[in-house]
């Protein structure tokens, strides 16, 4: 997940790990908050090792004192990198997208209701996807063979 900081306090959205949460050109308006004060569901912004303008944007899943364990809603797993203070952790707080609507993203337990729905949602469709590739493959031999229609 990248995005491009147009000031301290703005990105704009880039990637798919958040899809469905945001779309590719949303705006995102951050908020610099304590960083005990990040908790499960939350969505961060952040720089690994502190530097840079690219940066990503997932999912708080878990936290200690110290660090903040991420994840983008779609990607199959927390991420390697833990997020530390060090890291320049921003809450995102509200997304405004290509058509100019704003909304407030959800924290906490309702950013964790939407995430576990995220999941769901992206579980079902590999459910669904895996059997479907076996039957096409089947047909597209069946249709190869000689003689058949």
């Amino acid at each position: 997940m990248t995005m491009r900081i147009g000031d301290e306090n703005v990105c704009i959205y880039s990637g798919n790990s958040m899809r469905r949460v945001f779309e590719n050109g949303d705006l995102l308006k951050l908020e610099t908050i304590p960083f005990s004060d990040f908790r499960r569901g939350d969505i961060v912004a952040f720089f690994p090792g502190g530097t840079g303008s690219a940066g990503i944007v997932h999912r708080v899943v878990s936290r200690t004192e110290k660090e903040l364990t991420t994840m983008g809603d779609n990607n199959p797993g927390a991420d390697k990198h833990k997020v530390g203070e060090g890291d320049r952790p921003r809450l995102v707080v509200q997304r405004s997208t290509l058509d100019g609507t704003m909304r407030s993203v959800p924290r906490g337990r309702a950013g964790m209701l939407e995430f576990q729905i995220n999941r769901a949602r992206r579980l079902a469709k590999l459910a669904i996807a895996i059997p479907l590739r076996t039957i096409r493959k089947r047909l597209r031999k069946q249709s190869r063979k000689p003689g058949k229609m």
